[in-house]
């Protein structure tokens, strides 16, 4: 499989960042005069729009770069449509990969690959038997030699 190149940045992240840097430059703004030089009308009236700024802020994690399914198939050695399907059955990928190994060892089927690669961490938390985790062994190295074959 041939290596993408480095993903581009959406332009709708392009756009909130420059929205969020346009937000901050506006409240810098209001920072900027002083608390004297204001009436009681003219601070309630910055106060308000403070809290307005606030609302119209973007949240923190729409804000920053997700994995791909590509990038995530490549990484839990599945297919891109394997992981579509588990986005769909709520897989913690946000989480970390210890929290997407306990949901695949709570699943009834994990892909052969899959559990290949991640054959110790399964097998811990499965409570699988030696035995088991060494024919997976076995089997990983079975399929690491038909892939570089397929490499070839």
């Amino acid at each position: 499989m041939k290596k993408h190149p480095a993903r581009r940045v959406p332009a709708s992240l392009l756009i909130a960042w420059g929205y969020t840097w346009a937000l901050n430059d506006v409240e810098a703004a209001l920072n900027d005069i002083e608390d004297e030089c204001l009436t009681m009308d003219q601070a309630q009236l910055r106060n308000s729009l403070h809290d307005f700024l606030n609302k119209l802020r973007p949240d923190d994690d729409s804000l920053k770069l997700k994995p791909t399914n590509r990038q995530l198939s490549e990484k839990y050695a599945v297919s891109p449509r394997t992981v579509t399907n588990w986005r769909k059955d709520d897989c913690p990928f946000d989480d970390g990969q210890w929290r997407v190994l306990d949901w695949m060892a709570e699943r009834r089927y994990v892909p052969a690959r899959a559990k290949a690669k991640f054959v110790r961490q399964l097998g811990r938390r499965t409570g699988e038997g030696l035995e088991g985790i060494e024919a997976l062994r076995f089997r990983q190295k079975e399929l690491s030699q038909m892939i570089r074959a397929l490499r070839l």
